[in-house]
């Protein structure tokens, strides 16, 4: 769920195809395999790359699993279970006992990610 709608991704489709009988082979977040493959494209050693995601469960154990520092950005799909709405930062308690629970640990936090 996204701020109360749901979400179509590659995760979910697959999860349901095999939950249909269907043979899944899946590479990417959070197997740290595909950091090492996307920073040799790049030509980008590990500790200058900073890593940014909404979900704690891929894009944060990912970059964790990888040895690559990362933001956790708050206003993504844990929204809800962070208790804000959009536009809203989470109370540190909460935001402690969320990443907590999901077991990851971002270098830091943010609301919103813009480029």
């Amino acid at each position: 769920m996204r701020q109360g709608q749901k979400v179509v991704c590659a995760g979910a489709l697959a999860s349901r195809y095999a939950e249909m009988g269907g043979v899944v082979s899946t590479r990417g977040k959070p197997d740290p395999a595909i950091y090492d493959v996307a920073l040799e494209m790049l030509g980008v050693e590990r500790n200058r790359v900073l890593a940014v995601g909404d979900a704690l469960h891929t894009d944060i154990k990912g970059a964790n699993g990888a040895n690559i520092r990362s933001v956790f950005v708050t206003q993504g799909i844990h929204a809800e279970e962070l208790g804000i709405r959009p536009g809203a930062e989470p109370d540190a308690d909460m935001l402690r006992t969320v990443v907590t629970r999901h077991g990851e640990r971002p270098m830091a936090a943010v609301a919103t990610f813009r480029w």
